[in-house]
């Protein structure tokens, strides 16, 4: 079922207020954020999200927001003040689906935290892993040559820098922020737009790109969302469309402690900062077996010759048909 959202936004100061409504809250957010809207917004920088309310019926939130806007200042307050005395920053408390963690925002706050030192992992002094990961590195500028891609889950940029020497153009998307803003500072080849995306709500339309690249994300996908993100991923793909997706083999002896829980079929890793702070971070690993099986669903002619398979890492490439 479609949302949508009433809310009212404030400044550093909480003196200017600003009420809003929107079928997607989190992009609108970080759109004000970003300074992609003109007008008032971004005059007074009202960037906060301090109220938030949620509709099921469209007609119902621009009601409701017309309402809000007519109040005066005192009772807009009022109504802040009974559902976030604080007047703390909604944004990282809003709980619906989300790119880089599925429905897990305890994985979401990792990544939030662990962005600065997040390209440690490719940095390993292990030349196996080295080997592997320029493997993929060739692979994916060869499959994606000449697109313009659709990146899900860029991170900081890493992979997006390797991307960018052969594809025509690339729109990465992320929906940790902190991560944007790192990916945001490096150089790249051909033109590049960065924007705050939920993967299994895309705000693209049909046949949008003819290249898709979703780099270290698929084992962070509850299984029971699997096919909710690749019917979403084909969706904004022209028919035709190149698709390369890679991530990790389990090696039990790097990136922490592997965690089951009780009736949950997903698994996960407990990770830990430099600043040792722990987090439960959903982690799911795949035979080439299973990643055939996957796949076979929502992609036709499919054959294990589409997977590659190694000792650190798996990647698939296929065309949307």
């Amino acid at each position: 079922m479609k949302h949508y959202y009433v809310y009212i936004l404030t400044n550093k100061t909480n003196a200017v207020l600003y009420t809003g409504v929107t079928n997607h809250i989190i992009r609108r957010v970080h759109e004000h954020r970003n300074g992609f809207i003109d007008g008032f917004t971004k005059k007074y920088k009202t960037t906060k999200l301090v109220y938030v309310e949620s509709f099921n019926n469209p007609k119902e939130a621009i009601a409701v927001e017309k309402k809000i806007k007519g109040w005066i200042r005192s009772k807009k307050v009022e109504l802040i003040q009974s559902k976030n005395p604080k007047w703390k920053d909604l944004l990282p408390f809003i709980e619906e689906p989300l790119s880089i963690l599925g429905n897990n925002l305890n994985t979401k706050m990792y990544y939030k935290k662990r962005a600065k030192e997040y390209e440690a992992v490719y940095y390993r002094n292990d030349p196996v892993r080295q080997g592997e990961q320029r493997k993929i590195a060739k692979a994916l500028q060869l499959v994606l040559k000449g697109k313009d891609v659709l990146e899900v889950a860029c991170g900081t940029g890493y992979w997006t820098q390797f991307l960018s020497r052969t594809a025509k153009s690339v729109y990465a998307t992320d929906i940790v922020e902190e991560a944007l803003e790192i990916a945001k500072t490096k150089k790249y080849v051909c033109p590049i737009q960065f924007s705050i995306e939920d993967a299994y709500k895309l705000s693209f339309s049909d046949g949008t790109f003819d290249g898709g690249l979703a780099n270290f994300w698929f084992s962070h996908i509850p299984k029971s969302r699997i096919n909710t993100f690749l019917k979403e991923f084909h969706r904004v793909l022209k028919k035709g469309s190149s698709v390369f997706i890679t991530d990790n083999v389990l090696v039990k002896s790097i990136g922490g402690k592997l965690v089951k829980k009780p009736n949950d079929e997903n698994t996960y890793k407990l990770r830990e900062l430099k600043d040792g702070e722990q987090f439960l971070v959903l982690k799911n690993y795949y035979s080439k077996e299973n990643l055939l099986r996957i796949f076979k669903e929502h992609v036709k002619n499919l054959s294990p010759r589409n997977i590659f398979y190694r000792k650190c890492f798996w990647h698939i490439t296929y065309t949307i048909n």
